[in-house]
């Protein structure tokens, strides 16, 4: 499989400094498909962002929903008592849709160098 134009899109993303290193892994039935990397090795550190909310979180919330143990209306304050009072009626929703209003911390400098 060759995915020319997505190689292309990505050195034109990696020439114009939106990152250093990337990788691509694409695969159908268990099958290796496409893989290609650019300045990546063993200590490469990726920034992942949201991708553990859409493989983990995403699905297991919804798996709760289903069986009526939580909704997207619950707040943090149901699941933990010590919240600060100014994000206790943070909802699940707000948290998986990002409209809660809680910033997102940045990789440590000595992190987002190297990665």
């Amino acid at each position: 499989m060759k995915l020319t134009r997505t190689e292309q899109l990505l050195k034109k993303l990696q020439n114009d400094c939106f990152f250093d290193s990337y990788g691509v892994a694409v695969g159908l039935r268990g099958d290796e498909c496409f893989l290609h990397s650019e300045n990546v090795n063993a200590d490469t550190y990726f920034d992942v962002a949201d991708m553990g909310k859409v493989l983990v979180t995403a699905p297991l919330i919804f798996q709760l929903i289903g069986q009526k143990k939580v909704s997207f209306d619950d707040t943090l304050e149901r699941f933990f008592s010590d919240v600060p009072v100014k994000k206790r009626e943070i909802t699940i929703r707000q948290l998986l849709t990002h409209t809660s209003g809680i910033v997102r911390i940045p990789l440590p400098a000595e992190i987002a160098e190297t990665g």
